[in-house]
C-alpha cells in the first residue's frame, strides 16, 4: 500500500479555526455563554491536527502508518474521539463565558456573611436588603466571595478566570447530578445577565494587538537571536 501523507495545511487548519473563532468571540459587543461539553469538543477539534500529525506517528509502531495508511489514522481518530467524549462528560457541570471580565462578575449583588462551605444555597424566597440589589444589575444571581449562587435552582457555582486568548470565566457547579430544569434555568439567567455586560471593543483590539506584538517579538527573538546562539553552543 502506498504511503498516506496528510497535507500540512489540513492538519493546522483546525487550530487556526479555533483561534480565529475565539478571537471573534472577543470582538462581540456582549459575552458569549457556552456549555462545558461544547467547549471541550471545540478545543479537541482545534488540537486534532496536532494530535494526528505529532502524536499518532509517535504512538503507532514503526512502519504501521506506511503499511496501513489512512486506516491507521482512522483507528487513532476513533481512540481520540473516545478520549474527547470522556473529557467532555467531565465538563458537563461547567459553563464558559467568553469576553467577560472579573469586574463584570463583581457587579453581581453580594450576599454578606454567607458560608459557601456549608454547601447549601439560600432559598429563592430569601429577602435581600436594598443595598444588595443594584438597579443596573437586575439579576437573580448572587455573589458570595469568589462564588456565584443561583437560589432558584439551589446551585453554588465556583468562578475561575482566564485571559488567553480572550478574557472569560468558568462557572463550575458543585452538584453532581443536575436536572434539565436546573440547567435551563441557570443558562437562561446567565444569558440574561451577560446580555447587560456591554464590552469595550477598543480595549479588546488593544489586547489583541498586544498579543500579536508579543508573538511577533517572540518569533523574531527565536529566529535571529536564540536559534543562532543555540547553534553556536551546540
Amino acid at each position: 500500500m502506498d504511503e498516506f501523507v496528510l497535507p500540512v495545511s489540513l492538519v493546522y487548519a483546525p487550530f487556526c479555526f479555533y483561534i480565529c473563532f475565539l478571537l471573534l468571540l472577543g470582538l462581540r459587543k456582549f459575552p458569549t455563554v457556552m456549555r462545558g461539553t461544547a467547549e471541550k469538543f471545540l478545543f479537541a477539534f482545534g488540537l486534532s491536527g496536532f494530535v494526528i500529525l505529532q502524536i499518532a506517528p509517535a504512538i503507532f509502531p514503526l512502519r504501521t502508518l506506511d503499511l496501513y495508511g489512512i486506516y491507521a489514522y482512522a483507528v487513532f481518530l476513533l481512540l481520540y474521539l473516545l478520549i474527547v467524549f470522556l473529557l467532555a462528560s467531565c465538563s458537563a457541570r461547567k459553563l464558559y463565558i467568553y469576553n467577560i471580565t472579573e469586574e463584570d462578575i463583581r457587579k453581581i449583588p453580594e450576599i454578606p456573611f454567607f458560608d459557601v462551605s456549608s454547601g447549601d444555597a439560600p432559598q429563592a424566597s430569601q429577602e435581600f436588603s436594598p443595598a444588595e440589589i443594584s438597579p443596573a444589575c437586575a439579576t437573580r444571581l448572587r455573589r458570595a466571595g469568589n462564588n456565584l449562587i443561583f437560589p432558584e435552582a439551589k446551585l453554588i457555582l465556583s468562578v475561575e478566570y482566564f485571559v488567553f486568548p480572550v478574557s472569560g470565566a468558568v462557572l463550575r457547579s458543585s452538584e453532581t447530578n443536575l436536572s434539565a430544569e436546573q440547567w435551563r434555568a441557570l443558562l437562561g439567567e446567565v444569558n440574561a445577565y451577560v446580555s447587560t455586560c456591554r464590552q469595550n471593543l477598543k480595549r479588546q483590539l488593544l489586547i489583541y494587538l498586544l498579543w500579536l506584538g508579543t508573538a511577533v517579538f517572540g518569533c523574531c527573538f527565536f529566529r535571529f537571536l536564540f536559534a543562532p546562539l543555540l547553534n553556536f553552543i551546540l
